[in-house]
């Protein structure tokens, strides 16, 4: 069930290159609609209670294109792995949500600062913070030191290397939209709420 580490898929980095990040000069920072803006060194978040989940993470591309000439090509960008980190509800609660904040957006230190819109709904239920993968540091392909695991979510939206989550009263239409979302905001906004609520329904 549990895809080893090294077998783990490693979706296209956006950008020429994989982040060289200093795990001892990283941040995370919480702000915007938030009473206490907070910025989350390494070692911050490792001290806070952390979960251990099973996660699967898929591509939005794992489907037959007519591209491909086997089975891995056309579906096996998608895995399954043991995630250890802090609950982002965690971090907000600690930074105080205010109440006009339905929305949030994750940015991670990519050269292209590639970023995700998301409920808030989703981000005080069951999103994380991860740190570990397998029982070791993330992998640098995996996001290393700290990503973004938004279970249920098309992998697009597990932010790798995050550095920054901006707490908003709106969606906003960003990157990872251009070429995902076919959509214009609204809509994309509605079908998250739809998503959201058919995740409640199945758990």
């Amino acid at each position: 069930m549990i895809t080893p580490s090294s077998l783990h898929y490693v979706a296209t980095t956006r950008g020429s290159y994989i982040p060289d990040i200093d795990p001892k000069e990283h941040t995370l920072m919480i702000h915007s609609l938030v009473d206490r803006p907070l910025t989350f060194t390494m070692e911050d978040l490792k001290r806070l209670p952390s979960v251990t989940r099973l996660h699967f993470i898929e591509c939005a591309g794992n489907r037959h294109n007519g591209r491909q000439k086997t089975v891995q090509e056309s579906h096996g960008m998608t895995s399954c792995a043991e995630w250890t980190g802090v609950l982002l509800s965690t971090l907000l609660k600690e930074c105080g949500l205010k109440s006009s904040a339905t929305w949030f957006v994750a940015e991670g230190a990519e050269e292209v600062k590639g970023a995700s819109s998301m409920p808030i709904a989703k981000a005080m239920d069951d999103c994380i913070i991860a740190y570990g993968m397998n029982g070791e540091a993330l992998r640098p392909q995996q996001g290393f030191p700290v990503r973004l695991m938004t279970p249920g979510f098309e992998g697009i939206f597990h932010t790798k290397y995050l550095r920054r989550v901006k707490i908003v009263d709106r969606y906003y239409r960003n990157y990872n939209d251009y070429g995902h979302l076919d959509r214009e905001p609204e809509e994309a906004a509605l079908g998250f709420q739809i998503g959201l609520a058919v995740l409640s329904k199945e758990r």
